[in-house]
């Protein structure tokens, strides 16, 4: 493409943000918002590890369920935040969730202690691993359709800019201060995708039907499966993998929990087939029926 075409691009991106309604552009940066800081989360623990073990007094041991935690939790909060989204609506699960993750960001000031850091970065895994999709989903809904591929680009932005942001922003804030800053660096964040959010998403009615109708037994196995595996994937390297028990009791329970969730999951689908071709059977014969009667009728 041509300098001039990709001038007249940004041309008229510019004239349509300018035209876009306030509501919609609280929206998009709710939304931006939120990925950037569940992203950048990720990277703060893990960069300064040593510094946030130190600071709380843990062993190389115990100072490892620090980053297990977070992603033990997300797997969860991914699949927990897509279900209650569908019945308590976007706004409120992207709201809570980046309440819960802001909230959680302040404990370690409270109790500086290796077991808060493991609980707070569990609660962060469980909000941010709900914000993630639904940042996706806010974009696509607050951008019209000819501007998904600038929804997509600004999601994946948090995936590919974060970490490198992370990195410098990591080092300074450790430089500055002590390791807390790495938590207290959540909030800015969290208070804008509350705020945008609040204004800029249209308030949906709740619908408790899809709520109370779900398999909490399926969706049970399912994160419960997830979340075991995650954590001996995360462990496994350090704990020798299958020369741990530890980590053959989580991947066995979790792949115990997977199968069952996969062996349910066909046969529900099963008779849901069953009960389809049966429907069709009974359809068939009443139309068939039907139409005897009308021919009946008009000789």
């Amino acid at each position: 493409m041509s300098t001039k075409h990709y001038r007249g691009w940004i041309h008229d991106s510019l004239q349509y943000f300018r035209r876009l309604d306030s509501h919609r552009c609280a929206a998009a940066v709710a939304a931006v918002a939120a990925a950037w800081m569940a992203m950048l989360s990720t990277r703060y623990t893990a960069l300064a590890l040593a510094d946030v073990r130190g600071g709380v007094g843990a062993g190389f041991d115990d100072g490892s369920w620090i980053t297990t935690a977070y992603p033990t939790g997300e797997v969860i909060g991914i699949v927990a935040g897509c279900w209650l989204a569908a019945a308590i609506s976007l706004k409120r699960i992207l709201i809570g969730a980046a309440t819960v993750f802001t909230i959680s960001s302040l404990l370690p000031l409270l109790t500086p202690h290796w077991t808060t850091v493991v609980a707070v970065r569990l609660i962060q895994g469980l909000a941010g691993g709900a914000l993630l999709p639904m940042a996706i989903v806010g974009l696509l809904r607050s951008l019209p359709p000819a501007y998904r591929a600038l929804a997509i680009a600004l999601y994946t932005s948090a995936s590919t800019l974060a970490p490198q942001l992370a990195a410098a922003l990591t080092g300074w804030l450790l430089n500055t201060g002590d390791w807390r800053l790495l938590f207290w660096a959540n909030i800015p964040l969290g208070l804008m995708v509350i705020c945008a959010a609040a204004y800029g998403f249209p308030r949906e009615a709740l619908r408790l039907k899809p709520l109370l109708g779900i398999d909490r037994f399926r969706l049970l196995l399912l994160v419960s499966s997830l979340a075991l595996l995650s954590c001996a994937f995360d462990q496994g390297n350090r704990l020798d993998w299958l020369n741990s028990g530890l980590i053959r009791g989580l991947l066995f329970a979790g792949g115990a929990a997977l199968c069952a969730y996969l062996i349910y999951l066909v046969r529900l689908r099963k008779n849901y087939l069953v009960e389809v071709a049966f429907q069709s059977t009974i359809d068939a014969a009443t139309d068939s029926r039907n139409l005897r009667e009308r021919q009946q009728k008009s000789v």
